[in-house]
Order: C-alpha cells, then structure tokens, then sequence
C-alpha cells in the first residue's frame, strides 16, 4: 500500500491562501457597501432639495394664485357690478408685463413634478384666467374707444358681448381658481380656506 507523503508546508500555504482570498473579499465588500451607502445618502439628500423646491414653488404658485382671486377677480366683479368703468380702465388698463403670472411662467418646466391631479388644477386655472384677462383687456379698451369717440354701434355691441362673457366667466374663474389654490395649499404644506382665500402655515 502507498501513501502519499504531505507536501511540507503546504498546508500553511493554504491557510495564507484562503485567508488572503477570504481578506480580499471582505474589503471588497466592505467597499462596495460604503460606496452603496454613500450613494443612497446623496440620492437621499437630493430627493429631499428637490422636495424642498416643489414646496418653494407651491407655496410662490399659491401667493400668485391668491393674489389674482383677491385683487383682480374681486375688484373686477365689485366695478363690473356697479359698473364703475372709470376704475376697470385706470386699474387694469396699463402697459401689460411680460407675463401676467411670473411665477407659472417661470416654473412651467416643474408643475410637471407635482401629483397629477395638482398639474391638472393648476393648469387647468391659469389657461382659463389667461383667457379671462384677454377678455378684460378687450373690454376695458371697446369701452375707452366708446367714451374717447362717443359714438355707439359696433364697438357697443361688441361690448355689452364681451361684458357678458365676463361675467359669465368669473364664477368658473373662482372656482378654479379656489381648486388650485387647494391642491397648491396640500403641496405647500400650508393651512388654506376656499371660502375666504386665508393662507397660514400649518
């Protein structure tokens, strides 16, 4: 019967051999988990800014929002109702900015970051007080065209349309106006009454 002699020292080999594998893969893992965990962190805190920014930009959407329901909307259906034509032209009747809404405009690129039915109510609130503003705009100008040339007719008719198409908007106006400042309040985490448009923190 043979047996096979033990190679000298090769069993102290082996043991350096494992060890160093076993070594290695431990470092290699320990690595990775901390470059894992670096990289969750980052994604973390990134997630966290961009949530912080889409609060920033509710709550500025929401001030717009408010201020067009509480200072236009309003003062255009208090001097509609009493006609105070005088008031509508030296109030609204002035060299337009750029844009009506700044802030939509200037962060149409990110409503689209908000929930979906918060994109639909905002959206759905500035097309339709764009619209409204143009109609005002129309009949604030028919009516000085009517006082500066006294003469009736076309630009009357043209008009007394325009002023009822107003005044059939404004309640729909409102309403989207209320429902944006709704879903803008959720987002802004901030305390909001439809009925009195009151904002405060929560």
């Amino acid at each position: 019967m043979c047996f096979l002699e033990p190679v000298p020292g090769a069993h102290s080999a082996s043991l350096e051999f494992w060890g160093t594998l076993l070594a290695g893969i431990i470092g290699a893992t320990g690595a990775f988990g901390g470059v894992w965990f670096q990289r969750r962190s980052e994604r973390r805190e990134r997630l966290k800014e961009q949530e912080r920014q889409r609060i920033e930009i509710a709550r500025a959407l929401l001030i717009e929002v408010a201020g067009f329901r509480n200072d236009i909307l309003e003062g255009v259906r208090r001097n509609l109702v009493g006609m105070q034509l005088s008031t509508l032209q030296s109030t609204f009747l002035k060299s337009p900015p750029v844009s009506p809404f700044p802030v939509y405009r200037a962060n149409a690129n990110r409503i689209g970051e908000f929930e979906t039915s918060e994109v639909e109510a905002v959206v759905s609130f500035y097309n339709v007080a764009e619209g409204f503003l143009s109609d005002l705009d129309r009949f604030v100008e028919l009516q000085i065209r009517i006082s500066v040339s006294q003469v009736s007719g076309s630009w009357a008719n043209a008009a007394v349309a325009n002023l009822g198409k107003l005044q059939e908007m404004m309640p729909r106006v409102a309403e989207l106006a209320a429902k944006a400042a709704s879903a803008l309040a959720s987002r802004a985490k901030v305390h909001f009454a439809p009925d009195t448009f009151d904002i405060r923190a929560d």
